[in-house]
């Protein structure tokens, strides 16, 4: 039977979502518990396929994933199972039966992400795993001033690692937006988009993490920024602040 399962995890450890040998991935860990509680499985017939290819280190709240498990088993108990064989960075939140020919990534509208970033000079063992822990702190009004011409449906081939893979890199960035914290010196960075290219969150954080820091004039149009300063968006920011925050599917 088919199966779809929201899951978070803790990416610190991990190689990614999907398979990177000879690291272990959140996909080879699945296939792995998949193959401990019902037996030798061949990987490709237990159908694991996630809604995103988090990258080494990234961490998800709510990664979607669908793979198959025997008819006899309801979806609260396996969800149950699951979490019981999984090692304790990777959390199943909840489990549903799929038709048998379901597929994912068509049902995908949109995703979300949010991007974490610590001010402090001293920083908790507890948050360097989990934060960008960069002392520079910018107004929330200086981040949004760059985050508005981002906004939109654009091309944004400079800020993906292999822009080659894909047929286009046409993303429609529907919402976009810093905030900062007032009670703890951080920032929080939100991105949702139909789509995401690989790289792309990240780049666009070191990207206009640079702009502030070197305290450029703000362009007039997306355009006149990249062609200007297209050179800086190699900058990619770490990936420990990076999470997936929500997978949107069209039947919800």
């Amino acid at each position: 039977m088919h199966f779809l399962a929201r899951c978070s995890y803790d990416g610190a450890d991990f190689s990614g979502f999907a398979k990177s040998p000879p690291q272990i991935s959140i996909q080879e860990t699945f296939e792995h518990t998949l193959t401990r509680i019902f037996g030798d499985q061949d990987p490709v017939n237990q159908g694991i396929s996630g809604a995103s290819r988090t990258d080494k280190g990234v961490h998800a709240l709510d990664q979607c994933l669908t793979f198959h498990a025997p008819d006899s088993l309801q979806a609260q108990k396996l969800k149950t199972i699951l979490n019981h064989h999984l090692p304790p960075s990777i959390r199943v939140l909840s489990v549903a039966p799929l038709p048998e020919n379901y597929n994912l990534h068509r049902k995908i509208v949109s995703k979300s992400y949010i991007y974490l970033i610590y001010h402090s000079q001293d920083i908790s063992p507890f948050l360097g795993r989990y934060t960008w822990h960069e002392i520079r702190k910018f107004p929330e009004e200086q981040w949004n001033e760059v985050f508005r011409l981002f906004q939109g449906e654009r091309d944004f081939k400079v800020f993906a690692k292999e822009p080659r893979r894909y047929e286009s890199t046409v993303c429609n960035l529907s919402h976009i937006q810093a905030y900062s914290i007032a009670y703890i010196p951080a920032t929080i960075l939100y991105f949702r988009a139909n789509r995401f290219l690989y790289n792309m969150v990240r780049r666009m954080v070191g990207f206009t993490q640079l702009l502030l820091q070197r305290q450029v004039k703000v362009s007039s149009s997306f355009e006149e920024l990249i062609d200007h300063f297209g050179c800086w968006t190699t900058q990619r920011a770490p990936a420990s602040g990076l999470y997936l925050y929500r997978t949107y599917l069209s039947e919800e």
